[in-house]
């Protein structure tokens, strides 16, 4: 929906933390009307990290990405790119089979 109302995707620098909080800009602030997400922790990977958000330069498609347990972007991480606009459902949806574990040199657990 912010797509919608404001007219365009976040951009990197406001990254998805303008679903949760006003754009920056007067303009923007004017057409927004979220909150767009029913809370600021669907912002946040099972892991407790941010996830990544990345605009493409042609301002069309973009990446959602989550790092994963390691914390490092590799190969291994969890990649959305230009989902639907419920995109943080699909991708807690698609997270929901992974086990988060501890991202430190400490053994890891399951946690419960």
């Amino acid at each position: 929906m912010f797509r919608v109302h404001v007219g365009r995707f976040p951009t990197d620098r406001e990254g998805i933390a303008v679903l949760w909080e006003e754009p920056a800009e007067d303009e923007d602030r004017e057409k927004w009307r979220g909150p767009y997400v029913t809370g600021r922790d669907l912002l946040i990977d099972p892991w407790g990290r941010p996830f990544a958000y990345k605009l493409e330069e042609n301002g069309g498609l973009f990446d959602l990405r989550s790092v994963g347990a390691d914390g490092v972007v590799s190969s291994d991480d969890i990649v959305a790119r230009e989902v639907a606009p419920d995109f943080f459902k699909d991708i807690r949806k698609e997270l929901a089979h992974y086990t988060p574990v501890p991202a430190s040199p400490r053994p890891r657990t399951q946690l419960q």
